[in-house]
């Protein structure tokens, strides 16, 4: 074989490999994204179904919530509230922002935190309790309890 020729098949066969390396970082690609679209699409659904901790496709003991009760029980919601009647900010501003952001992150973890030493693997909106529930099992409203959580017990 010429020198020629055979640096054409050593080309060919570093192309080949090269080809064959794209094509498996592409599947590699589109299923990474196939599987975050997926997850993102379960967030989002979980979100539309006002649930607040666990998985509703999948869960054993379920209990449910008023959110807007929790909301309305945290520190940061009576600071925003009291700004606002005072006119000191506007509801659009970025201290409301960061105070309903502050006040929804303390009621996701007073939320999780009576689950866990609950034993609950649900926590959804008493509504959406009340729309959906299929199976025949039962979810009490923990509104309350958590609210204890929220001031401190």
């Amino acid at each position: 074989m010429s020198k020629k020729k055979k640096k054409q098949k050593e080309k060919q066969e570093k192309s080949g490999k090269l080809s064959t390396i794209l094509l498996t970082l592409s599947v590699v690609l589109v299923v990474a994204v196939v599987a975050g679209m997926a997850h993102s699409h379960f967030r989002d659904k979980a979100r539309e179904a006002n649930t607040y901790y666990g998985d509703p496709a999948d869960f054993e003991r379920a209990a449910c919530v008023v959110y807007e009760r929790l909301i309305e029980a945290t520190p940061e919601h009576q600071e925003l509230t009291r700004l606002l009647d005072e006119k000191s900010i506007d509801q659009d501003d970025d201290q409301a922002r960061q105070l309903m952001s502050e006040a929804a992150e303390r009621v996701a973890n007073a939320i999780t935190e009576f689950a866990q030493e609950n034993e609950f693997d649900l926590v959804c909106e008493v509504e959406y309790w009340k729309k959906s529930a299929t199976r025949g099992t039962t979810a009490g409203d923990v509104t309350e309890s958590i609210v204890e959580i929220i001031r401190g017990r």
